[in-house]
């Protein structure tokens, strides 16, 4: 098992990272998740910066703030949702561009720009209520929550090169990384995927790959942050013409002893 962004130790506070994941039956529907996702986020974010909110605002950049903000209650209350007893605490300024929900196809990924305290049920909750299939890889309650649990996605993705020639490049290239990767993680070249990214986007990740002709299968696949291994290799094979690309999301869940 790959060495994860999550759990993070930040002084006496423990947080963590997650990826939550939404699969739609067409890009429209993700687009339309996305567009609501973005607004809610914006919104938010935009409360806090108020400048009758200066104090809950720099209570909530400390990570000290655990009542939710007024968009958010807005929110809940109009969509029925448990929201938990921890706000968004991740949307303060980091100086980048990051985008925290972006679709790939028919596939939503909301991935928390900052260390959380913050579970990631909530918002599989609000993927099923915009009529998608949620999951999510990482923490799903939040912080100091009692039976914390810990889920764990591996992704199988399939697609077809443009031709056998540009198929047999990108299988020998993976192969090498990923032997190198599962064999010795701490010294793996960098992912083929790594030029895609930026900086504060990228992390490796490992699997395995078969190929048949022009066809691609990669199986069982593990990253130290899936939201942004994904969207990475999606962004490679989507530069070398490999598609049509299927997902299939296998998640499976482990009592967190570390949260006790």
């Amino acid at each position: 098992m790959l060495q994860r962004k999550n759990p993070l130790q930040v002084g006496n506070h423990r947080t963590q990272r997650y990826t939550v994941i939404g699969r739609f039956e067409s890009f429209q529907s993700a687009k339309h998740a996305t567009n609501e996702l973005t607004q809610l986020l914006a919104q938010i974010a935009n409360w806090y910066e108020q400048p009758e909110n200066v104090a809950v605002y720099e209570a909530w950049k400390h990570g000290e703030m655990k009542e939710l903000s007024e968009p958010e209650m807005e929110f809940t209350r109009a969509h029925q949702l448990d929201w938990g007893h921890r706000p968004v605490d991740w949307l303060w300024e980091d100086g980048s561009d990051f985008t925290p929900v972006r679709v790939r196809g028919h596939i939503l990924f909301l991935i928390p720009t900052q260390d959380t305290h913050m579970g990631a049920r909530p918002f599989v909750d609000l993927i099923v209520k915009f009529g998608g299939a949620g999951t999510a890889d990482g923490y799903l309650f939040d912080h100091g929550q009692p039976n914390q649990v810990l889920a764990i996605v591996l992704t199988d993705l399939t697609c077809n090169a443009p031709d056998v020639a540009i198929a047999e490049s990108i299988y020998a290239t993976m192969q090498t990384y990923f032997e190198a990767a599962i064999r010795q993680p701490s010294t793996a070249p960098d992912a083929p995927w790594k030029s895609f990214c930026s900086e504060e986007d990228y992390a490796p990740g490992n699997g395995t790959l078969r190929r048949n002709g022009r066809q691609l299968k990669f199986e069982a696949l593990e990253f130290t942050q899936l939201g942004l291994g994904l969207t990475g290799l999606v962004e490679y094979l989507v530069d070398k013409k490999c598609f049509p690309m299927q997902f299939n999301f296998t998640t499976s869940f482990f009592p967190d002893m570390a949260a006790d």
